[in-house]
C-alpha cells in the first residue's frame, strides 16, 4: 500500500508541473505564449515519472491476481511503447533544452536502470 501512495503522489506531483487540465485534454495549451521546459520536482528523477507513477500503482497491489497481473502487463507495454513517440513529439516541441535533459537525465521509467 505504502508503494501505491508514493506511486499516486509521484503521478500527482508530475501532473501539477505539466498541468493538469492540459494533461487531461480539457484545456488546450495557450499557443500565444511560449511554453517553458522545466526539469524539476519529479522530472529530476525520471523523464517520465507519470508512467512511473502508474507501474507503482498497478504493481504494487497486495493481493495478485491473474487478470490484475495482466492488466498491470499491458499497460506498462503500452506505456513503454509510447516513450519513443512521447519524447519525438518533445524534442519537436523544446529541441535543444529536451536533447539537453535527454543527455543528462539517462533515466526514462526506471532509476538506475532504463
Amino acid at each position: 500500500l505504502a508503494i501505491q501512495l508514493v506511486g499516486v503522489a509521484l503521478t500527482l506531483r508530475a501532473a501539477r508541473i505539466v498541468g493538469v487540465w492540459e494533461l487531461a485534454g480539457v484545456r488546450q495549451p495557450d499557443h500565444t505564449k511560449a511554453i517553458e521546459f522545466r526539469a524539476s520536482g519529479p522530472f529530476a528523477i525520471v523523464r517520465h515519472p507519470i508512467y512511473l507513477g502508474w507501474i507503482l500503482i498497478v504493481f504494487a497491489t497486495p493481493v495478485m491476481t491473474t487478470s490484475q497481473l495482466l492488466f498491470a502487463v499491458v499497460s506498462t507495454a503500452y506505456l513503454v511503447a509510447a516513450i519513443p513517440f512521447e519524447e519525438r513529439s518533445l524534442v519537436e516541441a523544446f529541441g535543444d533544452k529536451y536533447r539537453t535533459y535527454q543527455r543528462e537525465m539517462r533515466w526514462r521509467l526506471v532509476p538506475g536502470l532504463w
